[in-house]
């Protein structure tokens, strides 16, 4: 399961209508920094994401493939304490629940595997 690791700066919703059948749903938009932003229609997800802004995360996405494309869906949102080196990163990314699918790369930022 993919993950990244970094800080919440905004979270944004947006009003959006369906092509397929003409029915609006809300769009909810993370912001993290350096400007990449994950999109979610669940309001848990978006709400957790709220009250995360500011916060260094680790964010465990789904992925599913279509066609050419791949698209993340977020499936979790955890606030990672402020660690003072790797080591203490690292042990804190440990104590989470999949302990398999945890790692971290060399900057501390941006999706890993």
């Amino acid at each position: 399961m993919p993950e990244l690791h970094g800080t919440i700066t905004n979270v944004q919703s947006h009003v959006k209508t369906r092509k397929s059948d003409g029915k609006n749903f809300t769009l909810f938009e993370i912001l993290m920094d350096g400007g990449t932003k994950y999109s979610t229609t669940d309001k848990a997800i978006a709400e957790r994401a709220y009250n995360l802004v500011g916060k260094f995360v680790n964010m465990n996405f789904t992925e599913k493939h279509n066609g050419a494309y791949t698209n993340l869906y977020v499936n979790n949102i955890v606030a990672i304490p402020i660690a003072h080196n790797e080591k203490e990163i690292l042990e804190v990314l440990n104590d989470q629940k999949d302990r398999k699918s945890t790692r971290l790369n060399s900057s501390h930022l941006g999706i890993s595997y």
